[in-house]
Formats: structure tokens, C-alpha cells, sequence
């Protein structure tokens, strides 16, 4: 499924591999440092050139994402969840905090970089956002204004 563009960000690393972000495995500092950068990498590449990426490349960065949701909201079961949280204490000690902290920020970062692509991409989201910032703006106009001495008042009866 690789092509030409994320293999050069890639590297070492297969799109099974990128795919198990949410699916934690024993993992050594080093490693889990590295496939940090990766996930890093991937998401300024989906941050500044999403648009330039060939569909194929934008539909199987959107698969591995909806892929790691879905697994975790499947993961109701238990003994799933019991091995899941086993699994990241595992990589918490094997790797560190400072590792694992960087590695599940990166995670929740490409997500919710792709999750926003996807979301801008959608024909209706300018119209969406211009109606519902125009809502605002009129009840902003519509709404009263605290003077000096109501919001002092309204303040020491707190």
C-alpha cells in the first residue's frame, strides 16, 4: 500500500506498523522515539501538503486513522482493555515517560490532523462555518453589555 510520497517519510517502518498507533506493542526507548519522529513527520506532511498528496496516499493515511478509532471503540471487552492498558504500561516502563508522553502526543496529533483534513474537505464545511460564525456575531450584537460597575458588583457577590 506504500507509494512514492510516505515512503520517503516511512522509512524503516510499513503502513502495518503506522497502523498499530492505537494498538500498543513492547517496543524498545529507542524505537518508540523513532516511530515518534515518523508519526511526527507524517503529520506536518498531512499539515502542509495534504492537497499534493495523490489520492491513494490521502486514502490510506485516512484508512490507518478510522482504523485506529474503530479498534479503540471496539476495545469494550474487558480482558481487551485489561491487555491494552497492560500493553502501554509495558511501553511506559520499557521506554520512559518522556518517550512515551512524546509518542502518544504525536499519535493524538496526526489524528486529529487527518481527522481535520478529512472535515475541511467536506463540500458543505466553509458554508457550515461562516453560518455558524455569523450566528455568533449577530448574538453578540443582540446580547448587553456589563458596565465597570455591574461586573464589580456582580463580582463581589461571588
Amino acid at each position: 500500500m506504500n507509494t512514492a510520497v510516505l515512503d520517503s517519510y516511512l522509512g524503516e517502518f510499513t503502513f502495518q506498523k503506522i497502523s498499530k498507533i492505537q494498538k500498543p506493542y513492547p517496543v524498545s526507548s529507542f524505537k518508540l522515539q523513532k516511530f515518534t519522529i515518523v508519526i511526527e513527520h507524517l503529520t506536518v506532511l498531512v499539515e502542509q501538503q495534504w492537497d499534493k498528496l495523490p489520492d491513494l496516499e490521502r486514502e490510506a493515511l485516512i484508512a490507518i486513522v478510522y482504523d485506529a478509532i474503530e479498534s479503540s471503540e471496539k476495545e469494550k471487552n474487558i480482558i481487551l482493555n485489561f491487555w491494552r492498558r497492560i500493553s502501554f504500561a509495558w511501553m511506559l516502563i520499557n521506554s520512559g515517560e518522556e518517550s512515551f508522553v512524546a509518542y502518544r502526543n504525536a499519535v493524538q496529533r496526526f489524528i486529529n490532523s487527518v481527522l481535520d483534513k478529512v472535515e475541511r474537505s467536506h463540500p458543505e464545511y466553509e458554508l457550515q462555518v461562516s453560518q455558524a460564525l455569523q450566528e455568533v456575531l449577530e448574538d453578540s450584537q443582540n446580547s448587553l453589555v456589563m458596565t465597570q460597575d455591574e461586573f464589580e458588583e456582580w463580582l463581589s457577590n461571588l
